[in-house]
């Protein structure tokens, strides 16, 4: 198969071999035909092919139109003898004119060059204007026409010559057609495209016709002259010139139409010239028949100017009116404007303004400098903003600045020079407000950096700074702040009142600080300090008059309270960032707390040992709760008026496979942290009950649990189905729970312990004496046992005071009091001193398997022996 440019070319040599083969055909119908084929031949290329790929150039279609009609008039003229016949041949002719005027269209409309769509009646007359240029063009080339050919011979008026003369005019229409598409290639910006070749050729070859028919003196048949091949040859090269690849292609199509109404003038004028001077060449030539058809046609000119002028009257008119009413709508637009525009000379004065900036401004701008007009503080960057738009044409420069009427509201300034615009010649300047957009983006910058309680610095804000101090080579210290028991602020005095002193704690710690220091809030009571240039001596001396400041009273409105400060100090060195800067700070922070809170610790080895413990056993205990490396050991509690042992109290250790055994003290803390303190919990009291219904000697097992485990409907129900299932009295069971427990958390817990008393389990408030609980806060909580910390016992005298004013408020509460932490003689004298119920502690025994918890029990100066079956 054929490609498209071997095809067209082929098409091409097919059609000129049809043009060269009427030297070979006989005179008469064979070569009319002939001639009809090569007419109707780029015809019905030009309607199959261009349906299929549509031509770029619209004038295709105006040629194809008229190619129609002119074919359809030269095979009526074959076809029907006589009169008809001519006249379809002249009407042929005459279908040339509207193609004419889409060349005219294409040239512009005297200055007036919209591209956009007119009102109907607007356009329509423009169209009107267009087919009288076509007809006075088209009458000037009749004319030369008449002139050239016709004119000069007297038999041209003879009868016998009269159809000879119709259809050697007939070659008029397919001069025009062309001449139709010339026009617009000529003044095409795009250029001429390749087919407008031979397009030319094709309308040389047509004007060439009935010069050669005329000179060779045959006006009779069209077909059998000599000149006849020439006509064949027109027809054909306009049919190449349709299947031409550049044709359809994008990159070959006609460009845009440039705007030369004055080249359509010029043209006019030469169509007006055209007739007179021809008609003075006959007179010269004192050929009168001549003389009278030119003289016709300079009639017909006449009119067809007189009525051209009147379009263009009235043309002029509609333009005026269309201008004024621009003109009032720009003003109706530049009035209501909000945003406002202004005109610069080089020099900075302003040589136009609208109402919009005196608005924007504040004052009147017109005639002033610029500079007069702003902010003094943003009169250099206008400026600068001002010679970049002027050195740069073209480019829009933005600049914002403040009126300095207006100190308050924002401009922002788009500038570019358009003085190479004969129309403008100024800097022009697009001005708007955009205070409200400042103003926001102002907003959503504090809510990104910056604390909305405090206003201090946020995380991000810090950690972008110290990043920026970090790779700038800079020895950083960081500090990291936590206000101790703020909690307790909330809960007792209110959350308003937390808040008020959060903020009086901030103001206090940025009178403390450096002026390059900064501070930020992290969120609840934690602060961030970022030091620079500070080392580890420096940032704790800084640490210390932190603490120092915070430990003064904060008068609040809802009262006066303390509080105190735990600060971690991590110091960078040469490979550290800015992430591990703040977890160091954080580690000594927390180690801080470890201590006994107040105080300042500074990162170090021992504390990065630590932090990596603390890593892996919270990476390691998840397995060791599935893998059952959880292992229970009891301690007993002794009752020492009966010198018996009252019941145990259950301790959960973990039998690490490489480390050994481990204590809660390693490992519960963090299950508490990450949240694996539930199922931890819950392993632990799986295995006490089924301990306790293994060894129904032991008439009391308690178990600690936490918070957690009490908030939710889980735990209880699970001791429900484990008590229920092992069959073990829930009297027997007793759970021990902190005072942090129970004063911290939510009504729920106290439900839940309220419900599993009520099924015969007994709670035991535990460590008491190192919390805030108060015997008032206690009768309010569903307690039946209460265990005194060993912080009270064995101290100074008065503390047996204080140990015996405990035993006393328990006992009038009916509460039973167990003294725990007995590790020495004297301890466990105090509590037999002020009448402790049960003790308990490693003098007494440590904890250990059941199995050998007898053996494991110290004799003390209680009189117990363990059972020996036991």
């Amino acid at each position: 198969m054929l490609s498209r440019p071997r095809w067209w070319r082929a098409v091409a040599v097919a059609w000129l071999a049809v043009v060269v083969s009427w030297y070979g055909l006989a005179p008469g119908a064979t070569r009319q035909l002939w001639l009809l084929g090569l007419l109707w031949g780029p015809i019905g290329v030009m309607v199959l092919l261009h349906r299929r790929h549509p031509p770029l150039d619209p004038g295709w279609r105006r040629l194809r139109l008229g190619l129609v009609v002119h074919g359809a008039g030269m095979t009526a003229a074959q076809l029907v003898e006589g009169l008809v016949g001519e006249l379809l041949l002249i009407g042929a002719t005459l279908a040339a004119f509207p193609l004419l005027r889409g060349a005219f269209r294409s040239l512009g409309r005297y200055g007036d060059s919209r591209a956009d769509g007119s009102p109907d009646g607007e356009e329509l007359g423009w169209r009107r204007v267009d087919e009288l240029d076509a007809l006075i063009v088209g009458l000037a080339v009749a004319a030369v026409w008449w002139s050239a050919v016709l004119g000069p011979d007297p038999v041209v008026l003879a009868s016998s010559t009269t159809l000879g003369i119709i259809r050697v005019s007939s070659s008029l229409a397919l001069v025009l057609l062309v001449l139709s598409l010339v026009v617009r290639w000529a003044f095409a910006a795009g250029g001429l495209p390749r087919y407008a070749t031979v397009m030319s050729l094709a309308g040389i070859a047509g004007a060439a016709f009935p010069l050669v028919h005329w000179a060779t003196g045959r006006m009779g048949d069209v077909h059998e002259g000599p000149a006849a091949p020439l006509l064949g040859l027109a027809y054909a090269l306009v049919g190449i010139a349709a299947i031409h690849p550049s044709a359809t292609r994008p990159g070959d199509g006609l460009g845009r139409q440039q705007d030369r109404s004055g080249a359509r003038l010029l043209v006019i004028c030469a169509a007006l010239v055209v007739p007179l001077v021809l008609r003075t060449g006959c007179a010269v030539g004192a050929d009168l028949a001549c003389g009278a058809g030119l003289l016709g046609f300079e009639s017909l000119l006449l009119i067809a100017v007189g009525v051209r002028l009147r379009a263009a009257i009235l043309g002029h008119q509609r333009s005026t009116r269309r201008l004024g009413t621009r003109n009032r709508l720009f003003a109706a637009l530049v009035e209501n404007a909000v945003d406002g525009v202004a005109l610069f000379t080089a020099d900075g004065f302003v040589t136009y303004s609208t109402p919009a900036i005196e608005h924007l401004a504040g004052q009147a701008a017109t005639g002033r400098r610029g500079v007069d007009l702003l902010h003094p503080d943003d009169i250099g960057p206008v400026m600068h903003a001002f010679r970049e738009a002027a050195s740069t044409r073209g480019r829009v420069v933005s600049v914002t600045a403040r009126p300095a009427m207006i100190p308050d509201r924002w401009l922002e300034m788009r500038l570019v020079d358009r003085r190479d615009d004969p129309d403008v010649s100024a800097i022009v300047a697009n001005v708007r407000d955009v205070t409200a957009t400042r103003t926001h983006a102002a907003t959503l910058r504090r809510m990104a950096y910056e604390d909305a309680l405090t206003g201090l610095d946020n995380r991000v804000a810090l950690l972008e700074d110290l990043t920026r101090m970090l790779e700038d080579g800079r020895r950083v210290a960081v500090l990291f702040c936590d206000l101790d028991r703020l909690k307790l602020v909330n809960d007792t005095l209110g959350h308003p009142a937390g808040d008020a002193l959060l903020v009086t704690a901030a103001q206090r710690m940025v009178r403390v600080i450096r002026p390059d220091d900064r501070i930020g809030r992290l969120g609840g009571d934690e602060f961030l300090l970022v030091l620079p240039d500070t080392d580890a001596e420096q940032a704790t001396t800084i640490a210390q008059r932190l603490r120092e400041a915070l430990s003064e009273p904060f008068s609040l409105e809802a009262g006066i309270t303390r509080v105190s400060c735990s600060v971690g100090v991590a110091v960078a060195d040469d490979t550290v960032d800015a992430e591990r800067l703040v977890a160091d700070a954080d580690a000594a922070l927390y180690r801080a707390k470890q201590l006994g809170r107040d105080r300042v610790v500074v990162f170090d080895a021992a504390i990065q040992h630590e932090r990596m413990r603390r890593m892996r056993t919270q990476a390691e205990l998840p397995g060791a709760i599935e893998a059952g490396q959880l292992d229970v050991h009891y301690q007993p509690i002794l009752d020492p008026r009966e010198g018996s042992m009252w019941g145990v109290e259950a301790l959960v250790r973990w039998n690490h496979p490489t480390v050994g055994m481990l204590t809660p003290a390693s490992f519960v803390d963090i299950a508490e942290e990450t949240g694996l303190i539930v199922p931890l919990g819950d392993a632990v009291a799986r295995t006490v009950v089924r301990t306790a219904a293994a060894h129904p000697e032991l008439e009391v097992v308690s178990i600690n649990v936490v918070g957690a485990q009490l908030e939710s409907e889980a735990f209880p129900s699970l001791l429900e189905a484990l008590l229920r299932d092992e069959d073990v009295d829930p009297r027997r069971l007793v759970l021990e729970v902190t005072e942090t427990t129970l004063l911290a958390g939510t009504p729920t817990v106290v439900t839940q312990l309220q419900r599993l008393r009520d099924l015969g389990v007994r709670v035991a408030l535990d460590d008491f004496g190192t919390g805030y609980a108060s015997f008032a806060t206690m009768q309010s909580l569903p307690l039946d046992i209460l265990k005194v910390d060993q912080t009270l016992v064995g101290r100074p005298e008065d503390t047996d005071t204080v140990l015996r004013a405990v035993v006393t408020m328990a006992h009038a509460m009916d509460l039973v009091v167990i003294v725990e932490g007995i590790e020495r003689q004297d301890q466990l004298d105090a509590a037999l001193g002020v009448e402790a119920d049960l003790v308990q502690g490693y003098l007494l025994g440590r904890p250990g398997d059941v199995r050998l918890l007898g053996r494991s029990i110290q004799r003390t100066g209680i009189r117990w022996e363990p059972d020996p079956t036991f």
